[in-house]
């Protein structure tokens, strides 16, 4: 076989069928992940935390500062079955970073306790 005058064996042939399969295959399934995703991803700060309450019962129940001045928030529906957590930037863009299910809330050691 001669595509642009170039002779592929048929092992090379089978090779790039595969390939292009395998690509085909990896784009549909990227497409069906990303189309479960809630939307927004980011969003003005206020906007997110109203889509949480609003669309899981998620409220915050934990935040940390970022070394690079980020803010790290976890919100959580009652009972911890859902959880997102956020990261918000100086500028006040909030963009889920993690999502999913069962969240187990810790408990923190005393100060000066080791970790």
């Amino acid at each position: 076989m001669r595509i642009h005058g170039t002779r592929y064996t048929r092992g090379a042939r089978t090779g790039l069928l595969l390939a292009v399969c395998s690509v085909a295959i990896l784009f549909a399934l990227s497409r069906l992940v990303l189309a479960d995703q809630p939307l927004p991803r980011c969003a003005d700060r206020e906007t997110l935390e109203r889509e949480l309450r609003a669309r899981w019962s998620e409220v915050k129940v934990a935040e940390a500062l970022a070394t690079e001045g980020e803010l790290i928030e976890v919100y959580a529906s009652p009972g911890g079955a859902t959880f997102t957590v956020v990261v918000v930037r100086p500028t006040g863009e909030a963009c889920v970073v993690a999502d999913g299910t069962d969240w187990m809330r810790g408990g923190m050691p005393a100060p000066g306790e080791d970790i």
